[in-house]
């Protein structure tokens, strides 16, 4: 992703948010599936108020259009594996051969599917047609739901995070000590977690509830 680059520069340097609480995305544990746009350049999306409700999830689980989720059964061994910026000119083309950053990095993330049913793993590779238009929501180890916003300080919104190249692979294990596997992952694009949001669910439990048809 290029640099966005403010020139002139503004009359001060930006504010720094005081925010005495820290904010931790917990252990990732299940993860949903939605096209990113409902229809044309229309956005899939939620108010804040209607993403912590039961009726809400029960609808875009049962849809038969393009609003449909899907979650995917409990996840193990989330790794996020932030890229370092992409760097140009590290030698005598640059003062001190510093270089110069041309664009921030992209964060692969892979998981592994435990001991899954073939027909889980099957299903979950057909996602590779969505191709750009893929979103995903993130559920930790608390229940609480995590996903794209409008305003992360006063979120109204709530977006799927856009996610790219998408993949499963085949199962592994068959072995005495160990148990089978199916390893996936994606890339989150630079930026992805700019305007992040954690949702604490009204009246269901997200880790139980949510799930594939």
């Amino acid at each position: 992703m290029a640099l966005a680059i403010t020139c002139p520069a503004p009359s001060q340097i930006p504010d720094i948010p005081v925010v005495a609480c820290p904010t931790d995305l917990g252990q990732i544990q299940k993860f949903g599936l939605q096209r990113l746009y409902s229809s044309g350049t229309t956005l899939n999306s939620q108010t804040a108020a209607n993403f912590v409700l039961a009726a809400t999830w029960t609808t875009l689980l049962g849809a038969t259009d393009s609003t449909k989720v899907q979650f995917s059964p409990l996840i193990g061994n989330v790794i996020f594996t932030p890229a370092e910026p992409n760097r140009a000119g590290e030698g005598p083309e640059t003062p001190d051969g510093t270089g110069v950053i041309t664009s921030l990095g992209k964060t692969p993330v892979t998981f592994e599917l435990i001991q899954p049913h073939p027909s889980i793993g099957k299903a979950l590779k057909l996602y590779l047609s969505e191709g750009y238009n893929l979103g995903i929501y993130l559920v930790n180890q608390d229940g609480k739901m995590i996903c794209k916003v409008d305003d992360p300080t006063t979120p109204t919104v709530c977006y799927p995070i856009p996610i790219r190249s998408w993949f499963l692979t085949d199962r592994t294990g068959s072995n005495i000590d160990s148990y089978d596997k199916q390893p996936g992952g994606w890339t989150f694009l630079p930026g992805w977690s700019d305007n992040l949001a954690i949702f604490t669910p009204s009246n269901f439990d997200a880790l139980t509830f949510l799930s594939g048809s």
